[in-house]
């Protein structure tokens, strides 16, 4: 079974990067390949989606190795026809390759090692025809790895709807993060949480037989990959608060997810359960060691991570909350400064009818003694007569 031994540290020596371009052991340094598993009968349209988002890539060497199983000329062609409808710029390429699946009736196990084999990259990546990544996703991915000097750099994963409208037509909703308890390479012993195109490897760090999976499996050939690298190198976790790529779900499923069915006698679920047969018993034979200090260190980044992030998230909250009583604050000071205004007018007025009224007063108290006065002179008038 896998043993625990703090004397052994898997974390490889980190060394100065060959310049790009360079080919060691047969590999061309700095170049990132993707490999796409296109069986013969995946949709066009999201094979396309797939193929956009790495052309919108920032990565600057991106090499595209698109896996197909079919040996008909009319399928290829109508593949290379998606490929050819990218505008593609150097450096990066695209190219099909077809893989002898004969007598293979599920073909995604063997599609990904011949993709693998096929292509000439000092990075590797996969995916899959119906998800995308995100433009920047490869380039940090990899900047870890170089930093970092591991094998493996994970980041995080959004998750979108996906619903069928009409004509081959589809239409992905809002994404939203992908919730998974996860938190270092000991997790992956217990079940998957990193979808297949959340991480990246580094060849000229991890053993050449180890980037493989087990080609008789059907499904969880992906987990089985994740096993034996974590058996053979150290994963970096720093970015899986960084969102690098999209996992589209259709009609509500993760195509992964199959534990609440394990005791069905559907096809698919007896395919997944001996699936994970297969990497529980690959996990207990293994003799590899795991490093104790590094695994509390990935924990303690992964806590430290999340911690920062939760601060974060608090420090926004409150700033929000502050900016809104700032803002009631500044309306309910606008409003007084309306009302000191009308109360001045109001004073005006009032002060102006004052006035007013004075004058009237005043001349109203003048015209008895004119009339008096009036009356004075007439009666001088007329005695005098």
């Amino acid at each position: 079974m896998l043993a625990t031994d703090s004397s052994v540290n898997l974390t490889p020596v980190s060394v100065q990067a060959p310049a790009l371009g360079v080919s060691v052991h047969g590999y061309v340094a700095g170049r990132l390949s993707v490999i796409i598993r296109a069986h013969q009968a995946c949709n066009r349209e999201l094979l396309k989606e797939s193929l956009e988002s790495l052309c919108a890539s920032t990565y600057p060497d991106l090499e595209v190795v698109v896996a197909t199983d079919t040996s008909d000329l009319s399928v290829q062609q109508s593949l290379q026809s998606v490929i050819d409808s990218i505008p593609w710029c150097q450096p990066a390429f695209a190219v099909l390759t077809v893989v002898d699946c004969t007598g293979i009736s599920d073909t995604r196990s063997r599609l990904l090692n011949e993709g693998v084999k096929r292509s000439s990259g000092q990075f590797v990546a996969f995916l899959d025809y119906d998800d995308v990544v995100y433009p920047d996703g490869y380039r940090i991915l990899v900047d870890e790895l170089i930093v970092s000097g591991r094998g493996v750099a994970a980041g995080g994963t959004q998750v979108a709807e996906v619903t069928k409208v009409a004509d081959g037509k589809f239409e992905v909703g809002a994404a939203r993060p992908f919730v998974h308890d996860g938190r270092s390479k000991l997790d992956l012993f217990k079940g998957n949480f990193l979808p297949i195109h959340s991480f990246v490897i580094n060849r000229f760090v991890v053993p050449k037989d180890s980037i493989c999976t087990e080609e008789s499996l059907k499904r969880l050939e992906d987990h089985c990959l994740l096993v034996k690298l974590a058996l053979v190198t150290e994963f970096s976790f720093a970015k899986m608060n960084v969102p690098v790529c999209e996992y589209r779900v259709f009609d509500g499923v993760f195509s992964g997810d199959r534990s609440k069915f394990l005791d069905s006698k559907d096809p698919d679920i007896e395919a997944w359960r001996q699936s994970k047969e297969f990497i529980v018993n690959l996990v207990a034979r293994s003799t590899a060691t795991v490093n104790v200090a590094q695994l509390k260190e990935d924990i303690l980044e992964r806590v430290n991570i999340e911690s920062e992030r939760a601060k974060q998230q608090v420090r926004h909250e409150a700033q929000l909350e502050i900016d809104a009583l700032k803002q009631r604050v500044n309306e309910a000071e606008q409003t007084n400064l309306a009302l000191s205004y009308q109360i001045e007018k109001w004073q005006a007025a009032n002060k102006n009818l004052g006035a007013q009224l004075d004058l009237q007063n005043a001349e109203l108290s003048r015209r008895p003694y004119r009339v008096v006065r009036w009356l004075l002179s007439l009666m001088h008038k007329l005695t005098s007569r």
